[in-house]
């Protein structure tokens, strides 16, 4: 069963609400949701070359519109390359996993504040959702 998700505060933004503190002018890229930063363990599956693959990378903020994540810089995946992430938030190792899925397209990658990482923007192409089934095909971490 599939629930649709609605993080806290994040209702859709007014272009009011990214006024620029300096000139009091809308932002130039207003964001649609509100970004909470969460770092969570992500596996991303994608299609590279006609082959499926799958990575673990960590979230560095998630709204319900999109995610960022953190990956190796060893990994390709391409700009606009469709993209399918499960996220385990657990609030300590003994605790059971909350599964978050989504799935979009890549919008930006670009290096990220640590040597070695890249930064992946997705945008999803529908609200994240929280997943009640059991995913016994993902590593035991993410059950």
């Amino acid at each position: 069963m599939v629930i649709p998700i609605v993080f806290a505060g994040s209702k859709p933004l007014e272009d009011t609400d990214m006024l620029d503190s300096a000139n009091g002018s809308v932002g130039e890229k207003a964001r649609r949701f509100r970004r909470f930063n969460i770092e969570y363990p992500v596996m991303v599956q994608y299609q590279i070359g006609g082959t499926n693959a799958e990575v673990e990378a960590v979230t560095k903020n998630v709204s319900i519109g999109g995610i960022l994540i953190i990956i190796s810089s060893t990994i390709v995946i391409p700009l606009h390359a469709p993209i399918k992430f499960r996220i385990c938030i657990r609030q300590d190792k003994a605790a059971r996993c909350i599964h978050l899925a989504g799935e979009g397209k890549v919008v930006r990658v670009e290096r990220a504040e640590n040597k070695g990482e890249v930064a992946i923007a997705v945008e999803c192409d529908v609200p994240i959702t929280h997943l009640e089934e059991n995913l016994t095909s993902y590593p035991a971490e993410y059950n």
